[in-house]
């Protein structure tokens, strides 16, 4: 009996042994070939997925996702089982976000869909499409940065520090973007660098700044460009190079910023750990391709000082105006197109390129409304350490040529069409301004203006590279001047001399090869330049330039504010600069 029961318990241990193995053995087979195959399984989810855009790879549930993301917006589409079903949803987002003909649309479906039709991939951007696209990209960038200064400036204007400290905007080469200082002082401030940045998700709660290193010294604005909030930070702080930053953290409230003003004011006087540089040195802080076009716009800048106008750098950098002219407060601001080069030593010529940066077109011709004046500025390096800037002063030659809306075009007249007599009436110049407001000066007037501060000895800043040295000689031709030489083509329908006459440059001159000569610097002088649009004087210019001067003595007797009693009669050249080598011999 005994055995019977010891048997029985035997089998029944057995039977629950033999179930149990049977039950948990798929569970235990299917543990061990899932873990042997895991990085198998990751490599090869992840390698299906990169065949198709805008499909990304679910690792812990093992499923395949879609995204589109557009400017601001997340962009998630859904979670699929397989990457080709997960692509064609991607596609069919695609289509339903862009589906008009034009050609931003065509090209965002060629570029984009995974399946396109052949009427989708047979689509080819033209160059003047590729150009537009990627100025709207840059555009889109400058626009930022000068928006960012637009509302810090804001910020500063309702501190009451800004009675007695101003900001004050730098060239688009220099490193720092711009300068706080004294108001009115011409002391050094404190440079200041603008990071803009706008919101990446619907909320408006979350905002990343990039390139953030290597502004040691500097104060550092972050400027959230939709959500009007601000933040700051020493640039020696700063050691990432992209930091994020969510509203109502630890990020946020650290660096913000309630009272620009008070900020900027309290850094300013930290000169140990924000030094202090001059508007010069920090303008000088850039790439050295760009030293020359600074070292033009500091010259231009003095002399216009010393004949109380302003000369100021717009907000939007990288475009066709390089500096924006006050002539008189309230009026409208004259933009000018600053050209500068150095002296071709074989040919004894300044070469000025008469083009633009056009992208994927290359080199095009200005447009009639990119800018109102053109200044081209030859400069030549210091001969000697003691030249200074009253023997030194510019040759800045104004063209009419460019003259867009907000200026009077100069009559012209060519060299080989017969003049009129003296006796017979000049006309006036065509008004073409339109708009609000009283109306800018002439380009006669502005050249005439010039031309007086020039005999006045209005000298330019030292810059470095150095002005041009005053003639020796004056010129015998009016022709021998300035000149346009075009290398490409022989037959480019402008006469010899023709001043800056840049319809005739958009018509005739090819692009790539356009250049304006400037002889030598002893062959130019700064006074009596001929007519704007005429190469060779003739009585009926001399007539009216004659007119317009009369005129506007007493003007300029009021607008520009000097010891200097302002001459009746335009001296010649060779006597402007007789009476300063007389003052010269007369010093001791």
């Amino acid at each position: 009996m005994w055995k019977f029961a010891c048997r029985t318990s035997t089998l029944l241990r057995g039977v629950v042994l033999a179930v149990t193995f049977v039950s948990f053995f798929p569970v235990l087979a299917g543990l061990l070939k899932a873990s042997a195959h895991v990085p198998h399984h990751k490599a090869a989810g992840r390698a299906e997925a990169a065949k198709y855009r805008g499909v990304c790879y679910f690792k812990q549930d093992r499923v395949f996702g879609a995204w589109l993301r557009v400017e601001a917006r997340p962009g998630y589409i859904g979670r699929f089982k397989n990457a080709k079903q997960a692509a064609e949803a991607y596609d069919r987002e695609v289509r339903r976000m862009y589906p008009d003909d034009t050609p931003h649309h065509k090209f965002r479906r060629k570029s984009w869909l995974n399946f396109p039709s052949e009427e989708e991939a047979a689509y080819v951007e033209s160059p003047e499409q590729s150009r537009k696209r990627g100025l709207k990209r840059s555009s889109s960038n400058r626009c930022k940065e000068a928006r960012s200064f637009e509302l810090l400036r804001e910020a500063f204007y309702a501190s009451p520090y800004s009675e007695n400290y101003e900001l004050v905007r730098l060239t688009g080469s220099s490193k720092a973007d711009a300068l706080f200082k004294l108001r009115g002082s011409s002391q050094a401030g404190l440079p200041i660098q603008l990071k803009a940045a706008t919101s990446r998700w619907k909320q408006g709660r979350f905002y990343v700044f990039q390139h953030l290193l290597g502004y040691d010294g500097m104060l550092v604005f972050l400027v959230a460009l939709d959500g009007g909030h601000i933040w700051a930070t020493a640039g020696a702080e700063l050691k990432v190079d992209k930091l994020g930053i969510t509203i109502g953290c630890a990020s946020d409230t650290a660096r913000r910023v309630e009272d620009a003003g008070a900020l900027s004011v309290a850094c300013f006087k930290n000169r140990k750990k924000f030094p202090h540089i001059s508007v010069e040195a920090a303008e000088r802080q850039c790439s050295p391709g760009n030293r020359l076009e600074v070292a033009v716009h500091r010259q231009l800048r003095h002399m216009f000082t010393c004949m109380n106008w302003s000369l100021t750098c717009p907000l939007e950098h990288q475009t066709t105006v390089d500096s924006l002219l006050e002539v008189r407060i309230g009026h409208p601001l004259v933009r000018l197109q600053e050209k500068a080069s150095h002296l071709h030593e074989r040919s004894g010529r300044y070469d000025v390129q008469m083009s633009k940066y056009g992208g994927s077109l290359g080199r095009l011709s200005y447009a009639k409304d990119d800018f109102d004046l053109l200044v081209p500025v030859p400069t030549s390096p210091v001969q000697s350490p003691a030249d200074d800037d009253e023997h030194r002063p510019p040759v800045v030659p104004v063209s009419s040529g460019h003259i867009s809306s907000g200026m009077l075009s100069a009559h012209s007249d060519s060299a080989d069409e017969p003049t009129e007599s003296p006796s017979e009436e000049v006309p006036a110049p065509t008004e073409v301004h339109e708009g609000p407001g009283e109306e800018p000066p002439s380009f006669e007037e502005v050249e005439f203006l010039l031309d007086e501060a020039a005999l006045r000895g209005s000298a330019s800043a030292s810059s470095g590279i150095g002005p041009v040295n005053p003639p020796t000689s004056p010129v015998t031709s009016p022709a021998e001047e300035m000149e346009f030489v075009d290398e490409g083509s022989a037959a480019t329908g402008l006469p010899s001399g023709s001043l800056f006459d840049s319809a005739k440059l958009r018509e005739s001159v090819p692009v790539h090869t356009s250049s304006v000569y400037v002889t030598s610097p002893t062959e130019i002088v700064p006074t009596d330049l001929p007519a704007p649009t005429s190469p060779v004087t003739s009585p009926a210019d001399e007539v009216e330039t004659q007119t317009i001067r009369e005129a506007l003595l007493p003007q300029l007797q009021q607008e520009v504010h000097t010891e200097m009693p302002v001459p009746t009669e335009m001296p010649s050249p060779s006597a402007a600069y007789d009476e300063d080598e007389e003052e010269a011999e007369s010093k001791p």
